[in-house]
């Protein structure tokens, strides 16, 4: 089973830097506005507007 930035995880090792300096690279090239994707970061039921230990958030595709 593959976990999330796997191959970033790997390249920073390759590198000898932390897994985030290789994801900010790669955030760092795309473009504002993402093409229309939208992200709500809830997915630990924190930095809601209201304690909730269920939210999950969401994402999707605007066009």
């Amino acid at each position: 089973m593959a976990t999330i930035a796997e191959q970033s995880q790997q390249l920073a090792a390759e590198r000898g830097c932390d897994p985030y300096d290789i994801l900010n690279e790669e955030a760092a090239e795309i473009p504002i506005g993402s093409d229309g994707l939208v992200l709500l970061d809830h997915f630990q039921g924190n930095r809601t507007p209201y304690s909730d230990s269920r939210s999950r958030g969401v994402s999707w595709a605007c066009r």
